[in-house]
This record gives structure tokens, C-alpha cells and sequence, in this order.
């Protein structure tokens, strides 16, 4: 999805394309779809599934390239690695957790749930740090108020 709007705004005869990225897309979104296509580049079977997932990587580093481009040397590529890996790590995390769910085994896997929502806390402030770092917008989450609204 993203990647289909990103090509559609990049062949757009704007002036600010650039600008028009950093209000439609989220670096964040686009560095967490890169790092869930990694998981399961390294989890999936077939070959087919694991190149069409490294293509699409590659799209979404170009973007993110395009993104970061747009800061003229003011993106700090450290902090950067630092947010990859933690957010990398709250997804392998969720991931596994959620393998517990999706086996459905009653009680521990409605503690298994609750425990990869808690863990979406984490990974939105991660994603939310990326989109700092890269000026795109910030996501918002608040569980409170959808438990609420159930």
C-alpha cells in the first residue's frame, strides 16, 4: 500500500514531492514494514515469498533515502541504529508472543494477547522516535480511551 502511493507521489510533477512525502507517510510505519518483511524474510519458507519481501525492501529504503535527504545532513545516523535495534527488538518480541495467540491455547493465550499489546506501547514510541528523527508525522495511540469506548 504505502510503497504504491509512494511511486504514484514520486512521478508527480510537484515541486514539493518531498514535502508532500513527509505529510502522507510515516517514517516510523515505513521502518517498522521494513523490519517485519526482515522477520519474516527469516522466518517464512519459499523463496518466491522471501524475494518479493526484498524487493519491497529495498523500495522502502529508497524512500526512507528520499526522506532523509530531504534534512540536508542533519539526521543523526546513530540515534538512528540505536532506534532500529530497539524497535527491532520489541517486534521479534511481539512476534513471538503472537505465535502463542495465533496457536490458541485458551488461557495462555489471552496472557500471551495482553502481553504483545503492552509491548505495541514500546513500538510506538519507537516508531515515533524514527519519525522524529526523519520530521514525518507523529503516530498517535491511546488504548485507554478505545477500552473505553468498547
Amino acid at each position: 500500500m504505502y510503497i504504491n502511493l509512494v511511486k504514484y507521489l514520486l512521478h508527480m510533477k510537484t515541486a514539493n514531492k518531498e514535502k508532500l512525502l513527509k505529510k502522507v507517510i510515516s517514517a516510523g510505519d515505513l521502518v517498522d514494514k521494513l523490519l517485519i518483511n526482515e522477520l519474516k524474510i527469516d522466518r517464512f519458507n519459499g523463496e518466491e515469498k522471501k524475494q518479493a519481501l526484498r524487493s519491497e525492501n529495498v523500495d522502502i529504503m529508497n524512500v526512507l533515502e528520499l526522506l532523509k535527504s530531504e534534512l540536508q545532513g542533519r539526521f543523526d545516523e546513530e540515534l538512528f541504529l540505536i532506534q532500529l535495534k530497539e524497535l527491532k527488538n520489541v517486534l521479534e518480541k511481539q512476534w513471538d508472543i503472537l505465535e502463542i495467540v495465533y496457536e490458541n491455547n485458551g488461557d495462555e493465550s489471552q496472557k500471551a494477547a495482553v502481553k504483545a499489546q503492552q509491548l505495541n506501547d514500546g513500538r510506538v514510541f519507537y516508531k515515533n522516535e524514527m519519525n522524529r528523527l526523519f520530521g514525518t508525522n507523529i503516530e498517535f495511540k491511546n488504548y485507554e480511551t478505545q477500552k473505553e469506548r468498547r
